[in-house]
């Protein structure tokens, strides 16, 4: 998830940074992401904006795209909703 997400940092504003965007979605959704592990590592590699940039990929996402992340759009949004949540 580190790497992935400093490849978007880099290509943010690219069709690239897009598909980067979608990886990270994924990569939560469905991976069995482990958000305090995430956290200890961001901590330990004075990554501390990183958590902040996790939590704009996933406000931000471009609706249009949830196709993309095998979802319904009334799916998303309520993950979107739980998820944001246990981010603050």
């Amino acid at each position: 998830m580190i790497l992935k997400q400093g490849a978007e940092l880099e290509r943010r504003h690219s069709v690239k940074g897009q598909k980067d965007k979608i990886d990270i979605l994924t990569l939560l959704i469905y991976s069995g992401f482990e958000l305090k592990k995430y956290n200890k590592l961001i901590l330990r590699f004075k990554l501390g904006n990183y958590m902040n940039e996790l939590r704009n990929v996933i406000e931000k996402f471009d609706t249009k795209d949830v196709d993309y992340l095998d979802m319904n759009l009334k799916k998303f949004v309520n993950w979107k909703k739980e998820y944001i949540k246990l981010l603050k």
